[in-house]
């Protein structure tokens, strides 16, 4: 009852649990096929199930809190607004991926990233530890649609960290890309520098070479003297390696820090 919030007693109890193929003498006895039930809180889900979950009145919680959105929640949806108002469109990538798409597509060396033990999918056996890849993928899948495909994402990346606990870190990055038959990299420029002015910040772009950006059209994105993220026009071979025939710019920072 405590569980699913329900005020059924004992016969009703055995009525339910029967209706669903138990046995009951005082204690829920489990017919030898049902292998999946491995655990008490399985025959509470029975429970829920055979109620009908439909059947569940919407109660206040008895708690002595007030639930209130999280603050990194609220900033995450404060920023996709800002650039909304932009003329980007949100997408959603999974967290799972895979290394070919991760570093060699880019043109990035491979590093440690947090990998799932026994993947049933070898497209997805590793944890993302940046978005553009993802973003990468979106404009591949949408390369037959119309232009310009303005898109960006504010999502979790995992890094491994030993310091850690569970030995990674999460971090919340937003990652934004525009690709069109002629881009500009002064405008994104332009459109970041506006939506750090708009949370509070100032930014300066300091020339830096990366090997999934063009040679000398990348930058690190710097706010109070500690680097985010990087900006830049994806390289060609990059754009190759997705199938891709226009020109893409991107940028990505780390919205934990913000």
């Amino acid at each position: 009852n405590r569980l699913l919030d329900m005020d059924s007693n004992e016969r009703e109890f055995k009525e339910l649990i029967e209706g669903m193929g138990f046995g009951y003498d005082g204690q829920v006895l489990i017919p030898p096929y049902r292998t999946d039930i491995m655990n008490p809180i399985d025959i509470v889900e029975e429970v829920a199930i055979k109620h009908g979950y439909q059947n569940f009145e919407p109660r206040i919680p008895r708690v002595p809190t007030i639930a209130k959105p999280h603050p990194l929640i609220e900033y995450s949806e404060k920023i996709a607004n800002l650039i909304c108002g932009f003329g980007f469109q949100e997408v959603i990538g999974m967290v799972l991926t895979n290394e070919v798409d991760l570093f060699d597509r880019m043109r990035v060396k491979r590093k440690p990233v947090a990998k799932t033990e026994n993947p049933i999918n070898e497209n997805y056996n590793v944890c993302r530890s940046w978005l553009l890849p993802s973003l990468m993928r979106v404009l591949k899948q949408n390369r037959n649609r119309a232009y310009p495909q303005r898109i960006f994402e504010i999502g979790d990346v995992v890094i491994p960290d030993k310091n850690e606990e569970t030995g990674i870190r999460m971090e919340r990055r937003l990652a934004v890309c525009h690709s069109d038959t002629t881009v500009d990299y002064s405008e994104l420029a332009s459109i970041l520098d506006s939506l750090l002015r708009n949370l509070g910040f100032e930014c300066k772009l300091l020339g830096k070479d990366h090997p999934s950006f063009i040679k000398s059209r990348s930058a690190e994105i710097i706010v109070e003297g500690k680097k985010i993220g990087m900006i830049g026009e994806l390289h060609p071979e990059v754009l190759e390696n997705w199938n891709l025939e226009k020109p893409v710019v991107g940028f990505e920072i780390d919205v934990t820090y913000l």
